[in-house]
């Protein structure tokens, strides 16, 4: 049924055919794991491989109003769909995902690409490749990123051969776009200079961490964070192990844990633990959260468990403003801009004093997707809202909510993060004010 799901919403018939397309390759995918079928599993490669050479044919008769031109997902699903029982396809079409990345990506993004790639892969023994990743090499690691950073808050929670778990800083951007290039660490470092607004891509590249290449936008990269949100995250080093788990999220075989301070306490979350759902669309799109309370600070605050069973772009963010009118703490997009709201829900009194700056300028940053505006106007505005923020500090840039826990069954990753000490003056600030109103 996720497979399916897929499907919905979506505004334009070729659109929705690539989506079916990319069902029938992640059912496929997904019946590779059917227990000890070993029948089962050859009839769904041999689908996917006749699915393949159909858009294959389609491609070469030059059938333009017919042809569905895969995406990175695609590649993903149809490698995992045939790994096992047709390895050299399998490997041919990773190639080509690889080949399809470097003409999506940008032309400075290409070079990096063709830089990773020509990178001759290591030939250390089954030891020395055990001890590269042991406790020793990843504590030195972790020191390194953090220098990069100048963030001490980092942590390697898991450090493999394929992947690498991390504890991302809140405050921190995934990786740098054509408009963000400030904290390309190449440059900065040869002028001598620090720089203000490194990418983790940036980091865990400058400290020579090898990452996938199939993804056109950054290196490693499979699942993001926004640069506010902090807490676990995967990114892979092969290209095997991006597809993999590519496939894993389009299954939603991994499953997702966040905490947030949100203001104002919710109304239908009464009790500790108790939970509601969440269903309302996100942007357009089928999205669905289940929220739990975990600690409650009377009418002004509360700390919330959320688990979304979809992954769409800002759903935790989206669902805890706009269907549960509750914002998270210093979310500068969805938090309520109104005077007379905010001064209802104002925490300033319990934030850390270098928080309360960025507190002041909250619902300043424009909403990408407002249509009332141009769509070259909102660009503009972004861009220079962007060289605004790569001025700040990144911890001027934070907000509460923190990626607490992440599954992935099939990889055996069972993972969860603490909350960050920047949180807990906050919290405790709260707690005491609202043992004190309880008295």
């Amino acid at each position: 049924m996720t497979c399916v799901e897929a499907t919905q919403n979506l505004p334009k018939p070729r659109a929705a055919a690539a989506s079916v397309m990319n069902a029938l390759f992640g059912a496929c995918a997904a019946l590779q794991h059917a227990d000890n079928d070993v029948s089962m599993q050859q009839n769904a490669a041999n689908v996917a491989q006749s699915i393949w050479s159909a858009l294959d044919e389609m491609e070469r008769q030059e059938a333009k109003d017919h042809y569905i031109a895969p995406d990175i997902v695609t590649y993903s699903l149809c490698f995992c769909a045939t790994q096992q029982q047709h390895p050299s396809f399998a490997r041919s079409i990773l190639e080509r995902g690889l080949q399809a990345s470097k003409k999506q990506a940008g032309s400075k993004r290409r070079k990096a690409l063709a830089a990773a790639r020509r990178r001759k892969p290591s030939h250390q023994s089954s030891n020395e490749r055990e001890d590269s990743t042991s406790d020793v090499t990843t504590r030195i690691l972790e020191t390194n990123l953090r220098q990069v950073l100048q963030d001490e808050s980092l942590r390697i929670l898991l450090d493999t051969e394929d992947f690498l778990v991390l504890d991302k800083p809140s405050g921190i951007t995934c990786y740098h776009t054509m408009t963000t290039t400030a904290g390309k660490i190449s440059s900065k470092h040869r002028k001598g200079t620090t720089t203000k607004d490194i990418s983790m891509e940036d980091a865990l590249l400058h400290v020579n961490v090898p990452l996938s290449t199939l993804n056109p936008d950054c290196q490693g990269l499979v699942h993001r964070l926004d640069r506010g949100t902090g807490g676990i995250m995967i990114w892979t080093k092969t290209n095997e192990m991006h597809a993999r788990l590519v496939t894993c999220f389009f299954l939603r075989q991994v499953h997702k844990q966040y905490t947030a301070l949100v203001a104002p306490a919710p109304d239908g979350l009464s009790s500790l633990a108790s939970s509601i759902p969440l269903d309302s669309p996100v942007h357009g799109h089928t999205a669905s959260s289940r929220v739990t309370l975990l600690e409650s600070y009377g009418d002004a605050a509360a700390l919330l468990k959320v688990e979304p069973a979809t992954g769409r772009r800002h759903q935790v963010r989206v669902h805890l403003a706009q269907e549960l009118h509750s914002p998270v703490v210093l979310d500068p997009l969805y938090s309520v801009s109104d005077e007379e709201s905010r001064a209802a829900v104002d925490l300033s009194a319990f934030l850390p004093a270098n928080l309360l700056l960025q507190e002041e300028h909250l619902g300043t940053t424009v909403d990408a997707t407002d249509n009332k505006k141009s769509k070259k106007s909102r660009k503009n505005k972004q861009a220079s809202q962007q060289q605004q923020q790569q001025q700040q500090e990144p911890q001027s840039k934070r907000f509460f909510l923190h990626a607490s826990a992440l599954s992935i069954p099939m990889l055996k990753i069972d993972l969860e993060c603490s909350l960050p000490e920047w949180w807990q003056e906050t919290l405790e600030s709260l707690r005491s004010q609202s043992f004190s109103n309880n008295k």
